[in-house]
């Protein structure tokens, strides 16, 4: 199962994340949030990544209602693997590596009307986040949604779940749905920041309950 920390700032942190094997490492570049960090953050951060793993995870770039010019130049400066597209603006085919596209699930969705939206979405996309939706946080939300709602996407190799995620839900989740891959950031923090504890006892846990439920 794959593991995407999200809102990684820091050198520090985003190598504590590759060495608990993490698959992905999200870094955001969306103005005016808290867990944004500049381009040269970004390089810097990924640069400290390939000098000390051989094999470290995909950093991803979160973006949203962003210009393809200025997401396209982020991902050049900062030597992203991947986007992650949030937000209204999806007009963004021809980008230099692969997307991720946010799937907000509104509380009356229903499981067709989700499948609808991941099967457009993996028209452009590589893979699909699926999380929560509330209208003050356009990007991640840190509140669960109805897992039941998506129990038969588990044949998919390319959507993570997020929303409201942490060490106590997350086997729970896991046992329920089986998802290809897991997003997290305000379940591994405290006081706002990345918990260096947590995000290694989220990772432990995500590797256990996808050893027991094989």
């Amino acid at each position: 199962m794959k593991v995407k920390i999200c809102g990684v700032k820091t050198e520090e942190v985003a190598i504590h994340v590759a060495k608990q094997e993490a698959d992905f490492i999200g870094l955001v570049f969306v103005e005016n949030v808290r867990r944004m960090i500049s381009v040269d953050q970004g390089r810097k951060i990924v640069d400290s990544l390939k000098k000390s793993f051989n094999e470290s995870p995909l950093v991803v770039g979160l973006f949203q209602n962003q210009s393809y010019l200025y997401i396209e130049s982020v991902v050049k400066k900062s030597k992203l693997d991947l986007v992650q597209i949030c937000g209204e603006n999806d007009n963004l085919q021809g980008l230099s590596v692969p997307s991720i596209r946010q799937i907000r699930i509104m509380t009356d969705d229903s499981t067709q009307q989700i499948q609808d939206k991941v099967l457009s979405a993996l028209e452009i996309h590589s893979f699909v986040i699926l999380d929560s939706y509330d209208y003050k946080k356009p990007g991640g939300t840190g509140k669960v949604f109805d897992w039941r709602k998506i129990l038969d996407f588990n044949s998919y190799e390319n959507i993570f779940i997020a929303g409201g995620l942490n060490s106590e839900n997350v086997n729970s989740m896991i046992s329920l749905v089986k998802p290809w891959g897991v997003d997290i950031s305000s379940g591994v923090e405290t006081k706002g920041e990345k918990d260096l504890q947590k995000i290694s006892n989220f990772i432990n846990i995500v590797k256990d309950s996808e050893n027991f439920n094989s």
